[in-house]
């Protein structure tokens, strides 16, 4: 690897990321937000009602992933726009570079997400604490171990980058034939809510790659797959190149 190439990719690495910074942001302020405001508002219920209530540590962890998987998945998809794309002041930026570029960021970036929930969750945990030793209508039960919560974390993460390979596989696709993927997403999609053949195929998939206790194979499947999905958005990102 060239001089020339290893300083392209750390900018369009870079680039990428400060984008995800602005991201990362929305989706801390939403995850918070509406992780105090629930927990805020039944705090107060339980104690206006003297109604009693258990508490278990894993709020912050399904909110905070989905919101950060969906903010995250709006970000590459813009990113992977021509308005976007024209901002990189990258140069050599051929499509080698910007699959890397985009792979690695895939990467990193959801492995900040995962640290940022990590982090949202050990406020919940404290925020529960409190209210349990104040309250005696609200009872906190930690239910996350180390253990557990280093397999979650792992497959967790695992299965934000294939999502969101996913997504940039879909956008890249997008924003070279428009026209064909709406055609295509909006026949799945019509076809997941009308069509039983469509809805049992959806939900072999899901199957295929949940229904499975072992760890090591789910997490084969979900890397396996974002490799794939970054493999065939290859190809349609060849008329971003900009060479000498």
């Amino acid at each position: 690897m060239t001089s020339s190439v290893k300083r392209s990719l750390t900018g369009i690495l870079y680039n990428l990321l400060m984008d995800f910074k602005t991201n990362a942001k929305i989706g801390i302020i939403i995850s918070f937000a509406i992780g105090i405001l629930i927990n805020g508002t039944l705090f107060t219920h339980l104690n206006t009602n003297n109604e009693v209530y258990q508490c278990t540590n894993i709020g912050f962890l399904q909110q905070g992933f989905i919101f950060m998987t969906v903010v995250f998945s709006i970000g590459i998809f813009i990113s992977c726009s021509k308005q976007v794309f024209n901002r990189k002041f990258v140069f050599p930026l051929n499509r080698k570079i910007y699959a890397l570029g985009n792979f690695f960021f895939i990467v990193i970036g959801s492995y900040i997400a995962m640290i940022i929930i990590c982090a949202l969750e050990i406020i919940e945990f404290v925020f529960s604490m409190i209210c349990s030793s104040v309250t005696k209508v609200y009872y906190f039960i930690p239910t996350v171990s180390p253990k557990s919560f280093l397999s979650g974390f792992i497959i967790l993460f695992s299965l934000m980058a294939c999502i969101v390979s996913l997504v940039y596989l879909i956008s890249v696709f997008f924003y070279k034939f428009k026209i064909t993927t709406c055609i295509i997403i909006s026949i799945l999609i019509f076809g997941y809510f009308n069509i039983t053949s469509i809805n049992v195929f959806f939900i072999n998939i899901s199957t295929f790659y949940f229904n499975d206790t072992s760890v090591l194979f789910i997490l084969i499947k979900f890397w396996i797959s974002t490799i794939v999905f970054q493999l065939i958005a290859y190809t349609p990102i060849k008329f971003r190149e900009v060479e000498k």
